[in-house]
């Protein structure tokens, strides 16, 4: 079964896989981030910011409306589910492999929840 669907590639960004062991999503108890309390708060402003942007944002073509609500309802879900981990304190981490996403794909994208093979 493929994950891709999972994961929101933002315009620009290399085309990248998840990991292998996404696919078998371990029960294990993600562990706490490796990022610093100022780290945390800045992505966290970040995906605040793009959410907030996300939804003021309005649609000028009307044959791409669906597509582009359907796409954001993603984003947003994916942005919602960052900021959650941000709280429990597992943001940055990998839930599939409990490894640390590298920080410069947080930056490319604060919601990221896998890592990924080069």
């Amino acid at each position: 079964m493929n994950h891709l669907h999972d994961t929101i590639i933002k315009p620009g960004l290399p085309s990248m896989m998840p990991c292998a062991a996404e696919r078998t999503k371990s029960r294990v108890p993600v562990p706490k981030t490796y990022l610093s309390p100022k780290e945390l708060e800045e992505f966290k402003q970040e995906l605040l910011d793009v959410r907030r942007k996300l939804l003021e944002s309005g649609d000028a073509d009307r044959t791409s409306k669906v597509d582009n609500l359907s796409n954001k309802r993603g984003v947003l879900s994916e942005i919602d589910q960052a900021l959650q981990r941000i709280e429990t304190g597992t943001y940055g981490m990998c839930l599939a492999t409990h490894r640390a996403i590298p920080r410069t794909n947080l930056k490319g994208m604060p919601w990221a929840k896998y890592c990924y093979n080069d």
